[in-house]
């Protein structure tokens, strides 16, 4: 007596057992395979999610770039036998992320910002939005191109970059501190005769953690000293005796050091007029 035997086609997942992931966009997932001789005489019936474009597709593989449970049916057209699997296709994510070579500093401050940005299958295709916080924005097209912006002048910044990648969407977010450099300026005249106007010989500075002055006459006298942490040094042009110093020319020593580590080693000289 003869044995019908049938030769149903074997399906079997071409990659790992689990769903499949949409890198936020169109996908070629070839999700399944046959393991029982050449394709030609194998046909494929899909059965996609409703919202999916393509509902029926003679192919081994499926392009695909909608979410859901998709079906395939494979005939053996010579048998005519039919095996039916099925698999999952989920959509996959993005997660933005970036990071600043300085988040503080003196104006004008140069910044590079390199992107972190992921998805859920790399980093390729990523564009992204950058706003620097200062007026100025860039775009970059993947997630390997970092960006830069300047900061001239003191303030905080928030940078924001918007990053995206077919339907996925990602922001992410740093504050930046500006501070103003330091500065010594010195005058070379003051008048210190009570009219209300330049009566002192008063340092122009700004950010600075520390500094001393040493003023003499024109014979060598020291006349004035004093140290600050804050940058506040001004003569009334008084002596060391209390006593209004003679008009003439004076020489100083002022050393200073700002928050910026700059260094300020300044001589010369001021004249005093009543």
């Amino acid at each position: 007596m003869l044995r019908d035997e049938k030769n149903y086609p074997v399906i079997k997942n071409s990659s790992d057992p689990g769903d499949f992931t949409l890198d936020c966009g169109l996908s070629n997932i070839k999700v399944y395979t046959t393991n029982n001789g050449a394709a030609t005489n194998l046909s494929y019936l899909w059965l996609a999610p409703l919202q999916a474009s393509t509902s029926s597709v003679n192919s081994a593989s499926l392009t695909a770039n909608v979410p859901g449970f998709y079906r395939v049916m494979v005939t053996d057209n010579v048998s005519g036998c039919k095996s039916v699997g099925a698999v999952n296709i989920v959509t996959g994510h993005l997660t933005a992320g970036f990071s600043a070579d300085h988040t503080s500093g003196f104006a004008p401050l140069n910044v590079v910002f390199t992107n972190h940005s992921n998805s859920s299958l790399g980093t390729e295709s990523i564009t992204t939005v950058w706003s620097f916080g200062n007026g100025t924005d860039v775009t970059t097209n993947s997630a390997g191109i970092t960006a830069n912006a300047v900061y001239s002048q003191p303030g905080t910044y928030t940078v924001t970059a918007y990053m995206n990648k077919g339907v996925c969407q990602d922001t992410a977010v740093s504050i930046i501190h500006v501070d103003i450099p330091s500065k010594l300026e010195i005058p070379n005249v003051f008048t210190p005769n009570g009219d209300g106007v330049n009566d002192v010989f008063f340092l122009h500075v700004a950010n600075l953690t520390e500094i001393s002055a040493m003023i003499f006459d024109r014979w060598g006298h020291k006349v004035y000293e004093l140290s600050s942490s804050t940058g506040n040094i001004a003569w009334d042009g008084k002596n060391e005796f209390g006593n209004d110093a003679a008009a003439g020319a004076y020489f100083y020593v002022i050393k200073a050091t700002g928050k910026d580590r700059q260094s300020y080693d300044a001589k010369g000289n001021v004249s005093l007029y009543r």
